[in-house]
């Protein structure tokens, strides 16, 4: 998904390597969400920064190695670029299709169902954030469809 900073830092990265003719390479890996679905809206292209590298939908449908090359192309990176293709990989797989073991790679991306969630913002299946603070924060404006809210105190 777009808003990941994980293809920002990748983006970066290629940018530095670009600027110091250093080889960049890019060992890919499946989409989460599979290949085969753009959903959600575009990002303005004056709106970029850290979490929105590039103008894209929010779910691109791309591998980090095909993300890689068109920001490299695309945005003009101009990086000496290397993608260590995947085997066996189909555009119609979701990561359960793999048969690889989810390893989290962020605390908000415990499971494989996570990133399903908001890709082209309509319903959620599973929620991202399961919990939501804020010092002066009233459960009766929490009217939201399909939520359920309560009062916890963490210390």
């Amino acid at each position: 998904m777009r808003f990941y900073t994980y293809t920002t830092t990748m983006a970066y990265c290629m940018e530095e390597a670009a600027k110091r003719n250093i080889a960049f390479f890019v060992l890919d890996r499946p989409n989460p969400l599979g290949g085969q679905i753009v959903e959600g809206p575009m990002l303005d292209a004056d709106k970029t920064n850290f979490v929105a590298y590039f103008p894209l939908p929010v779910r691109y449908g791309l591998t980090i190695g095909e993300l890689a090359q068109l920001l490299n192309a695309e945005n003009h990176i101009g990086a000496d670029l290397h993608v260590v293709t995947m085997k066996n990989w189909h555009r119609n797989y979701f990561f359960e299709s793999t048969g690889i073991r989810w390893i989290p790679p962020s605390p908000n991306l415990r499971t494989t169902k996570v990133p399903f969630s908001t890709p082209g913002l309509k319903s959620c299946r599973t929620p991202v954030f399961p919990w939501a603070a804020a010092p002066r924060l009233h459960l009766k404006n929490l009217a939201l469809p399909g939520s359920t809210a309560k009062m916890s105190r963490r210390h």
